[in-house]
């Protein structure tokens, strides 16, 4: 241990970042590939026995987003953040569109409802204000819960459709000073002063300028959505080092290399920790050191849109028949 811990150095951690995290790679494109080769390049340096596996996943995009209040005034969303002098990163070209993973194509225009978080206990929230979501579109906050999880419990409520925004109370300038003179997100965003109905309650206040009400109206929107059904590619970066022991029981070190954008924070920050971990056992291994089990390193690709990358490598290993090896899992999680 002594010896490994020698050998891991902070600035090849941000140099790795830098080399990432130039461009937006999202999972699916060719900039996805590209960082994936990049990956691999780094493995196979390091003495390492590495490989890109290839899989196929359906992963949808968007040809069409369309977000307008229609009423009580007219006001169309631009669905765009818009560009830091300061962060030539923010203007980047090939950028994701706002949009929600596996949304489903429709054309939709109701009453808006305020939901607060949008969790199961929101909405019983809601019935002991008799207000319902049956038949309208929700404009919940993002936290509490996973995006994905969001329109699908209203949809369970009757929902038409379901909006996410970032409140400043959750992420802005309620927490500290917003980017880039901070770490919060900046001002861009939704605001609700167009709905009436119940103030909402103390806890479902955030901070935007406005009085929060719940609904449903006077504010009615138009939510429209279509997407480019396709399966996609998927480039999961594999390495190992071969247990000298019992090779069949496996330590799987995983994260992911995909990003929703450029990805600094999510993943890279813990991939580029995978990353020096197996460069430092790489030098161990150069210097005679082996070690009892097999170790995996694996930087998937389609974290992103919902674990795709290593569901695919995990079904095509061992399904259908029983799992022959004893394995056990370590998740470089973000920093």
């Amino acid at each position: 241990e002594e010896r490994y811990r020698a050998i891991p150095r902070a600035e090849n951690l941000r140099e790795l970042m830098r080399t990432i995290t130039e461009d937006p790679h999202t999972a699916g494109t060719p900039a996805s590939r590209k960082v994936a080769e990049f990956i691999l390049s780094k493995f196979q340096s390091w003495g390492l026995s590495a490989r890109i596996e290839e899989y196929e996943a359906f992963m949808p995009m968007p040809v069409e987003r369309t977000l307008e209040l229609v009423a009580p005034e007219p006001y169309a969303a631009q669905l765009r953040e818009s560009a830091i002098p300061q962060d030539k990163d923010s203007s980047d070209q090939g950028q994701l569109p706002t949009f929600n993973a596996y949304a489903g194509d429709g054309d939709a225009t109701a009453d808006l409802v305020y939901v607060n978080y949008g969790t199961p206990e929101d909405y019983l929230e809601l019935e002991k204000l008799g207000v319902t979501v049956k038949g309208r579109i929700v404009i919940a906050r993002y936290g509490r819960s996973w995006r994905g999880i969001k329109p699908k419990v209203a949809w369970e409520h009757g929902a038409l459709g379901c909006i996410i925004y970032s409140d400043p109370k959750d992420d802005g300038f309620y927490q500290g000073d917003v980017y880039p003179d901070g770490s919060w997100r900046p001002w861009d965003g939704a605001q609700l002063r167009a709905i009436r109905g119940p103030v909402a309650p103390e806890s479902w206040r955030g901070s935007l300028p406005i009085t929060y009400h719940i609904g449903p109206g006077p504010a009615r929107v138009r939510l429209k959505l279509s997407f480019d059904w396709q399966n996609r590619p998927l480039y999961n970066v594999v390495a190992r080092i071969d247990g000298a022991a019992v090779p069949d029981e496996w330590i799987l070190y995983g994260n992911h290399h995909d990003a929703w954008v450029n990805g600094a924070s999510d993943p890279t920050s813990g991939n580029v920790v995978l990353m020096e971990t197996a460069r430092a056992l790489g030098e161990l291994v150069k210097q005679g050191w082996k070690p009892k089990r097999t170790i995996v390193f694996a930087s998937w690709d389609g974290e992103e849109w919902g674990l795709l990358g290593s569901t695919e490598w995990a079904s095509m290993r061992w399904a259908p028949g029983p799992i022959t090896r004893r394995f056990w899992i370590i998740s470089a999680s973000r920093r």
